[in-house]
């Protein structure tokens, strides 16, 4: 009603609720990888301009990441709104990966699914919140975070925390492909 759309014009292009919601997150989705695919750096020199990029859409289209992030929409659709990021930074790590000739050490699908979630768990943290930071502060964080690591944002000297492998038992190392 607050639309001014007629219930068989709505209906005449969605099924329900949830179809307008997927094809909502579709369209969200599709834009977002469309403005941030070409940004992608493939060199060695990580300045975070994907990630500045999706926290501007995110805070140019606040309303709907908040309905996508805030739970009236559907899980699956949101699950499909990660699904589709994780597939686009794949394929942007595997494509990084060659032209610098190096082998990842974890696997590429498993790198683009934390990237992936980190990346949602600070939109669903900064718009559900209402925090005071820019979408440019927020990516600044998140970059520095993603270049330097949980040792340097935490306060740690380099080589201070120490990793010991034999907790988790000679089976245990991961094979990448």
């Amino acid at each position: 009603n607050r639309a001014d759309v007629a219930r068989a014009t709505f209906y005449a292009h969605y099924t329900d609720k949830q179809a307008l919601l997927a094809s909502i997150a579709t369209d969200l989705t599709d834009d977002m990888t469309a403005r941030f695919g070409p940004l992608a750096p493939m060199s060695s020199t990580t300045r975070g301009e994907v990630a500045l990029e999706m926290f501007r859409h995110a805070d140019a289209n606040r309303d709907i990441y908040r309905v996508l992030l805030g739970g009236a929409g559907d899980p699956p659709i949101l699950q499909a709104y990660v699904d589709a990021l994780a597939k686009a930074a794949e394929a942007i790590f595997a494509a990084r990966a060659k032209n610098l000739k190096v082998k990842p050490r974890l696997p590429v699908e498993f790198l683009a699914r934390i990237w992936v979630g980190q990346h949602v768990a600070l939109l669903s943290w900064w718009l559900l919140g209402d925090l005071p930071y820019t979408a440019e502060q927020v990516a600044l964080m998140r970059t520095k975070y993603h270049v330097n690591g949980a040792e340097w944002a935490h306060g740690a000297a380099p080589g201070q925390w120490v990793f010991d492998a034999s907790l988790y038992g000679p089976d245990a190392e991961v094979p990448v492909s």
